[in-house]
């Protein structure tokens, strides 16, 4: 991809260049929408391509897939960067024949080109040869098309992260180690349910997997994570915010899980209240909390009888169903 990106904007800048040396820069505004045709026929091969990403995750970790996302991004970031310059170089080259052209008969070819082109809302400006202080938008949609892409595959990348634990969760049920709903049993006869605790095992392998992708990430991929989430523009590596982002997925899918249940006796309680518990002290030891609704339903569930509406001051209403 890294050498179809260099191809394809080599022949386009080899373009600006031909038109600056036989035009003098009068045409340029009509080399804007072939250029941006061809970017776009372009775009719909990683449109093409992400497309099967989405299509190839499974329910089982996916190394393989989840490196294809991130170089991905990594060319994606590329094109916005070499597209960012295309513009520039454009932009510069039509305020130059705007700010210093004197033959009357070339300016009015160049204005028909603008006319027609996708810089008509610059047309009076341009006319007047009035400045304008900021650099020409050029390729607005192109630079959309991108941003949407990028965000895609960094989605695509969190499902291959959660979708594991989604298949653990769907076998989450409020089990009853006595095999009754009579007896109050105390907490440590409880212990994590099964698909609990490999959801635990899963998150602590997450890092070793993680670090060497993304702990010293290449500046282009780095920039194209920051275009995707905010989180990535802190001080800290990227390997932990898509930690912490799939942390916070599945503390979500948690918390849905548990409304699903209709209802829970004193004993199912306590069981799921073990299952957050346990999951608790894993992101702990990640470095990581649970979400704050998380966090709530387990002091719901731990709440007694006698004091539940006190407990419950300022909890979101839709655990007070619990």
């Amino acid at each position: 991809m890294e050498n179809a990106n260099l191809k394809l904007f080599d022949y386009l800048n080899e373009c600006l260049k031909r038109c600056s040396k036989v035009t003098n820069n009068f045409e340029l505004a009509g080399l804007i929408s072939p250029i941006e045709s061809s970017i776009n026929v372009y775009l719909k091969n990683y449109s093409t391509v992400i497309h099967r990403a989405h299509l190839s995750v499974g329910t089982k970790e996916n190394w393989n897939l989840m490196q294809s996302c991130l170089s991905i991004l990594q060319n994606l970031a590329d094109i916005q960067k070499k597209v960012m310059q295309l513009s520039e170089e454009i932009s510069e080259g039509i305020l130059s024949v705007s700010s210093t052209s004197s033959d009357c008969g070339l300016f009015d070819i160049f204005m028909k080109g603008i006319k027609h082109s996708k810089l008509s809302t610059y047309e009076k400006k341009l006319q007047d040869h009035e400045d304008l202080e900021t650099v020409l938008v050029i390729f607005p949609k192109i630079m959309e098309e991108i941003a949407t892409n990028l965000i895609e595959t960094h989605e695509i990348t969190i499902n291959i992260l959660v979708t594991p634990i989604e298949e653990h969760l769907k076998q989450t049920t409020p089990s009853n180690p006595s095999g009754t709903t009579s007896v109050d049993l105390p907490a440590f006869s409880f212990a994590p349910q099964e698909n609990i605790t490999q959801i635990g095992q899963y998150l602590l392998t997450l890092p070793q997997h993680l670090e060497p992708l993304l702990l010293t990430p290449s500046k282009l991929l780095h920039t194209g994570l920051e275009m995707c989430n905010e989180k990535y523009s802190q001080n800290i590596p990227c390997s932990d915010v898509l930690l912490s982002l799939v942390v916070e997925q599945c503390c979500h899918m948690f918390q849905n899980r548990i409304l699903q249940m209709k209802s829970l006796n004193p004993t199912e309680s306590k069981q799921i209240s073990v299952d957050i518990e346990y999951l608790k002290n894993i992101i702990e030891d990640l470095g990581l909390s649970t979400t704050l609704h998380l966090q709530q339903t387990l002091l719901l569930l731990q709440a007694p009888a006698e004091s539940y509406l006190q407990v419950s001051s300022g909890c979101s209403p839709n655990w007070l169903l619990l």
